[in-house]
């Protein structure tokens, strides 16, 4: 929240720049008005700008996620869906570049992720997997 001596900070600010963002977003930054977080939508707008590219790709409706819960992730296209459309943003720039090579760390990030999981779910004694230690899993106690 800006304090009142903050306000006196923001007079230097003389260049405008406008944005179009979701109802959700704009219902946000009302909320927050209200609640007293800030004094004004501009100020919460101002707020998400400054804190960094990261927090203004939450008000852009080019990021927005597909709002998967995690509970109705049970195949590798729901896990997909439910990758925000950010990371694959990053992944791309002004270059044209083949799919697999734009895919090619997330795919390896993703590999690595499920194989620690993997092992976490084996080395946990409530779970059936199972491994020998040598990258080998299964389920139960067969060999």
């Amino acid at each position: 929240m800006v304090e009142e001596n903050d306000a006196e900070s923001y007079r230097q600010y003389t260049e405008q720049i406008s944005f179009t963002v979701t109802p959700e977003a704009k219902q946000r930054a009302r909320k927050a008005k209200q609640e007293g977080e800030y004094t004004s939508l501009a100020e919460y707008f101002r707020s998400m700008f400054y804190v960094g590219e990261s927090r203004l790709a939450d008000l852009d409706p080019r990021t927005q996620s597909n709002n998967v819960e995690q509970s109705e992730i049970s195949t590798a296209k729901d896990a997909a869906k439910a990758l925000d459309d950010l990371v694959l943003i990053k992944e791309l720039d002004e270059n044209k570049q083949d799919a697999g090579k734009v895919l090619e760390q997330l795919t390896e990030d993703f590999e690595a992720n499920l194989a620690g999981r993997l092992l976490e779910m084996a080395n946990n004694e409530n779970t059936v997997v199972e491994t020998d230690g040598r990258g080998n899993y299964w389920i139960g106690s067969e060999n």
